[in-house]
């Protein structure tokens, strides 16, 4: 007898002990192929039936499956075509990147372009399984993998002994997907380095903007902050005409930024009404009946919906007008001081001023120059009313050239002051963090990194436990009850198991959220900026994990 023959009957014998010891098996088994039949019912159920469900409210429900056709604003070709039922599946495929480039953003096709470089390195991973399965099947037989009797287990590496030249297979596997993610990032860098190019070369206001903060006091207010940027920079700017050489000015706008709480608070309070208006609007349209409403949540009396909002809305929007009135007078007076330094004229008591915005401001024609102008720049750094100016500002040039030297120079001799970076387009900027101060964003940020730190390290405590809840017998042994339940209802042994999964899924649902909040602290310029954050730190826990 062979040594090739022996080998051949202890493989039979082992093989077929091992299926005895399954048939003994008890139905609750949890072998890797039970497990992976289970997963396909349960997942593969609720698969399908959220899929038929999209299929049926996506053209049901266009505000929420198609923003970009729904509002005026966001409107592009592209959403033009609703498609069919199923007909979007393969509709998508078509779509070019160009075409998504120009009517979407850059941001939205980088995105779709991050999953499709997912779906290639996974078309490379089902490539390697064609000689891998096959690799891992047919591995020799050997007394340390005698006990792997499961059919998926067979056909994986836990099916091949150390030391067995089938890992030559898996290392090879493992360069074929390591080299095609390097050689897809690297066109990708090539892709993106192209069309950031012909993004940042596009006539947008942001292009063509910077965002400046830490202004000097010498330098808030528009005509300063534009003279010295003409200073700067145009210097060499010079535009010939048929008579002489005349200096042309490079900046085309400037607009220092404003606090305006109270008049903020007004114009959401316009907003809110403007809603009201148009739902009683709509009902009086629609119904076919006047809207009415009390006047008091408790008793009052009835009164006409549309009448009474129409007044108010005109009520708001003189009161809107006013406020603005006042603060450009304020702010006029604030910023002549602050670029002057001559209060002599005492701009916040002349009779124009106090006519423009209907208050009387205190006579201070009594106090010298010197302390009018420290009233009036302790009124500036304050920045508690409507009109005080921040130190921050936007400035707009007329041509790239001056937009990138104004990025790339170093404008003050001291730290923090007069920083500069690329300007968001107006409607992505976040409000509410313009004009903090360098402290409050190096805080902010340092906060964020160590909450983020804290979060990835102990991250793992809450994932570990609810993967734990994976093992039913374990779980049996840390709440008794459960035997006698699932004794009573076996199937309920594979619902236990298939817990863990979801609740893991519930988890990572809930990691960008708790991730957003964190990333708040920074204070980014913008929700575009804000965002990339967030996908950095969801890298960073992906990496982590």
């Amino acid at each position: 007898m062979t040594m090739e023959d022996t080998e051949e009957r202890m493989f039979a014998l082992h093989y077929s002990r091992g299926l005895e010891a399954t048939e003994e098996d008890d139905e609750g088994s949890n072998d890797a192929s039970e497990v992976l039949r289970t997963t396909f019912r349960l997942y593969g159920v609720i698969f399908v039936v959220l899929f038929c469900i999209y299929c049926f409210v996506r053209r049901r429900y266009p505000g929420v499956y198609n923003v970009r056709h729904t509002y005026e604003h966001l409107k592009c070709d592209l959403a033009a075509n609703p498609y069919g039922a199923l007909s979007w599946i393969w509709g998508v495929f078509f779509i070019s990147d160009l075409d998504l480039f120009e009517q979407c953003g850059l941001d939205a096709i980088a995105l779709i372009r991050i999953l499709q470089f997912g779906m290639k390195l996974s078309l490379v991973g089902i490539f390697n399984s064609i000689f891998l399965i096959p690799s891992y099947g047919t591995a020799k037989y050997s007394e340390e993998t005698a006990d792997v009797n499961d059919t998926v287990q067979q056909l994986s590496l836990s099916h091949v002994p150390p030391g067995s030249p089938v890992m030559i297979a898996t290392v090879f596997a493992a360069y074929i997907l390591f080299g095609a993610a390097m050689y897809l990032i690297l066109q990708e860098f090539k892709w993106y380095t192209v069309h950031r190019h012909v993004l940042l070369s596009k006539p947008q206001p942001n292009n063509y903007t910077i965002y400046v903060s830490g202004l000097p006091l010498e330098y808030r207010s528009n005509q300063a902050i534009r003279d010295y940027f003409n200073d700067c920079l145009c210097q060499d700017t010079l535009l010939d005409t048929s008579r002489d050489v005349v200096l042309q000015d490079c900046v085309l706008e400037t607009n220092i930024v404003l606090s305006i709480p109270k008049l903020e608070k007004l114009v959401m309070e316009r907003d809110a009404l403007d809603a009201k208006l148009t739902h009683a609007i709509n009902v009086r349209d629609i119904q076919g009946k006047t809207p009415m409403h009390k006047t008091k949540k408790c008793g009052g009396e009835k009164v006409d919906s549309i009448e009474t909002y129409s007044k108010e809305m005109e009520e708001k929007n003189n009161e809107i007008l006013r406020a603005i009135s006042k603060i450009e007078a304020s702010t006029e007076s604030k910023t002549q001081a602050s670029m002057r330094g001559d209060t002599d004229a005492n701009l916040s008591s002349s009779p124009s001023a106090q006519e423009e915005t209907g208050e009387n401001f205190p006579d201070d024609s009594t106090k010298s120059p010197e302390s009018k102008r420290s009233s009036l720049m302790n009124s500036i750094r304050a920045g508690k009313e409507d009109g005080d100016i921040k130190d921050v500002g936007f400035v707009s040039f007329r041509n790239l050239r001056s937009t990138m030297a104004a990025l790339q120079m170093v404008h003050h001799e001291s730290p923090f002051e007069m920083q500069r970076q690329e300007a968001p387009l107006p409607e992505d900027i976040l409000w509410n963090n313009i004009g903090k101060s360098n402290k409050q964003l190096q805080l902010g940020k340092l906060l964020s990194l160590t909450l983020t730190t804290t979060l990835c390290l102990l991250w793992t405590i809450p994932v570990s436990f609810v993967a734990a809840l994976n093992d039913v017998e374990a779980l049996q042994d840390l709440i008794p009850f459960l035997e006698d339940w699932i004794e009573t209802a076996p199937w309920l042994s594979d619902v236990l198991a298939q817990l863990a999964p979801l609740l893991v899924v519930v988890l990572i649902a809930l990691l960008p959220t708790i991730l957003l909040v964190i990333t708040k602290l920074e204070g980014s310029l913008s929700d575009s900026s804000e965002q990339a954050s967030l996908f950095l730190k969801l890298s960073a826990f992906m990496v982590r994990s």
